[in-house]
């Protein structure tokens, strides 16, 4: 076997990429995109620009298995039983989102993607990809269960859905508005009412 195949077979460390992929999101969360490159990443985790570049290809590689780290709380629809459970569900989904305020890793990246994103487009196509269409799409099976449940009109967009259901969470959770100011059961019930569902007789 040659030096260099021998080389390309070495065993990845685990560790370095842990060190690397965590440097970049924290640089994404407190510097933004202009100070996400592969010469800050490499300072921040203490490495070689060599060490970056055999493990990623690019920095639009880097970021996308970074945003991996962040999948915590990307949760499978479940399959619901009727419209209290389909109900239960999206406030389980809604607090998830709430929860992200600005101190959180994940509510400092979206306030970067918010505030800069349209800047950096290629970066921002990554942060979509990887961290918000899969997001988006639970909700979207979560509504798609609920129309197939008749607690949604058969023609509700779903899509609009989506929006209304993720936007006021996201603006409640970094403006840091209690849930003694307004509950998500009080947000919900007024958005499921536009979209179909039946009134909450509880």
């Amino acid at each position: 076997m040659s030096v260099t195949a021998a080389r390309r077979g070495r065993p990845r460390s685990s560790s370095l990429d842990d060190s690397i992929e965590l440097a970049a999101l924290e640089l994404l969360a407190t510097g933004g995109f202009g100070a996400l490159t592969m010469e800050a990443i490499a300072a921040r985790a203490g490495v070689g620009k060599a060490s970056l570049y055999r493990r990623f290809s690019n920095l639009e590689d880097l970021l996308s298995r970074a945003l991996l780290r962040l999948d915590e709380d990307l949760v499978e629809a479940a399959n619901l039983e009727d419209a209290d459970a389909a109900r239960q569900a999206l406030l389980d989904t809604m607090a998830r989102i709430r929860s992200r305020t600005p101190d959180s890793l994940n509510g400092r990246i979206m306030l970067r993607v918010i505030s800069e994103g349209e800047r950096f487009p290629q970066l921002l196509a990554v942060i979509q990809e990887r961290l918000l269409r899969p997001r988006q799409q639970r909700i979207r099976d979560l509504l798609e269960q609920a129309r197939r449940l008749g607690v949604l009109a058969p023609d509700a967009d779903l899509d609009t859905g989506v929006a209304l259901l993720v936007g006021p969470m996201v603006w409640l959770g970094m403006l840091r508005i209690t849930q003694a100011q307004v509950p998500n059961e009080a947000v919900l019930a007024q958005l499921l009412t536009g979209l179909g569902f039946p009134a909450n007789d509880s």
